[in-house]
């Protein structure tokens, strides 16, 4: 059996709210696809500094190219903290520009604004 894009985006943000998205993605990605492009695809985690925290790339809009990051704190060890302090919405048009933020608790709200909001 295969899924969609569409729904293999939709179980990472509940794995995500969850807190188990680290854990179960690698087995989320092996899951067979459809070969349907979708209107959101995963993206390959690229982690960005920027002020109040490292900006990481998860979820593309195919549409109208802007991203929804999650946004985690530098630990005193070097790497992440394990959950997302909060979210944002980027904006391709605007050069990656934070659009909309969203708090930690709000993931699927952060998700439902990229899939109706987009221009494209």
């Amino acid at each position: 059996m295969s899924i969609s894009e569409l729904v293999r985006v939709r179980i990472s943000v509940l794995l995500e709210g969850w807190g188990e998205r680290e854990v179960l993605t690698p087995r989320l990605l092996d899951c067979r696809g459809d070969g349907e492009p979708g209107p959101v695809t995963l993206v390959p985690p690229v982690e960005e500094e920027a002020a109040g925290g490292v900006l990481v790339p998860w979820i593309a809009c195919e549409r109208c190219g802007d991203v929804l990051a999650r946004v985690h704190v530098r630990e005193p060890w070097g790497g992440l903290s394990y959950l997302a302090v909060r979210y944002v919405i980027t904006s391709s048009a605007g050069g990656g520009a934070v659009t909309r933020e969203f708090p930690a608790e709000s993931v699927d709200l952060a998700f439902a604004y990229l899939l109706e909001a987009c221009s494209g």
